[in-house]
């Protein structure tokens, strides 16, 4: 289905099996088409969506899958991530080579002397 003429904000379309929902910017008074991803939300069967252009909602990822890798994990970014607020780990965090994926460095809460360790290599 192609997109419609004349949209009106909110109005949503599928094209070759991707969701697309209309916006008008509040700046500029100009209208877009944003794709819409929906992921499945665990057992209970719900969706959660979310758009190229962010979300005021909470976004919850509950797949438990670790991550030993750039290319393993529950949340995988390709790109670089820009983050504009505080980033809390609970586990631990590896510091890999870019070119080999050869684990560099590794740290990890030590609960017993309350530090943080660091592993080299």
């Amino acid at each position: 289905m192609p997109f419609p003429l004349s949209p009106i904000a909110g109005a949503t379309t599928t094209t070759n099996n991707i969701n697309y929902i209309y916006a008008i910017s509040a700046g500029t008074g100009v209208g877009y088409w944003t794709r819409v991803y929906s992921t499945s939300s665990g057992s209970s069967g719900g969706t959660t969506t979310a758009s190229g252009t962010g979300t005021t909602t909470t976004f919850v990822i509950q797949n438990m899958t670790q991550s030993s890798t750039t290319q393993t994990g529950a949340l995988q970014v390709w790109g670089g991530a820009g983050i504009g607020g505080n980033v809390t780990v609970g586990g631990a965090v590896q510091w890999v080579n870019s070119q080999t994926g050869v684990r560099a460095v590794y740290q990890v809460y030590n609960t017993l002397t309350n530090s943080l360790d660091t592993i080299f290599g």
